[in-house]
């Protein structure tokens, strides 16, 4: 029960964070990030928790349970390498309103689609990689 409060709450609050953000203009992005404690935390956060909730309700009960145990294991790394890429990005373009418009661009956003990415990234990596991981482990074992 604790486990699944924490991760709710971890969850919710880099979801919370991202949807702030979204229309806000430059400053009132900028402050919403510094209280989370930036897009990075926010996102190691949501990535994180993403990863607990899973585990709990994907890959706790399986038939497969080598293949859950692996899903569950990656999941996290996948959250891992979500915290790793938002930071490397983070690092290069800055997460000012520069740096955080410039990362939004890759995408055709600005920059509320900047922050909300790199907060979104720890999360879909998590998913993507624990899902990944269990469809192809799901191949090669009973």
């Amino acid at each position: 029960m604790v486990d699944t409060v924490r991760d709710t709450a971890a969850t919710a609050a880099g979801a919370t964070t991202a949807a702030s953000v979204a229309g806000g203009s430059g400053p009132v992005i900028l402050s919403k990030l510094a209280a989370a404690g930036g897009p990075v935390t926010a996102g190691a956060l949501s990535g994180f928790g993403v990863a607990g909730l899973q585990n709990k309700y994907l890959y706790s009960d399986c038939d497969n349970v080598d293949a859950c145990d692996a899903a569950a294991i990656a999941g996290y790394a996948g959250a891992g390498a979500g915290v790793a890429g938002a930071a490397a990005l983070g690092a290069t373009y800055g997460v000012g309103a520069s740096g955080l418009a410039a990362i939004g661009g890759m995408v055709g956003g600005g920059m509320a689609v900047g922050a909300a990415g790199l907060i979104a990234l720890p999360a879909l990596g998590a998913v993507a990689i624990g899902a990944g991981v269990y469809g192809i482990a799901s191949l090669f074992s009973d």
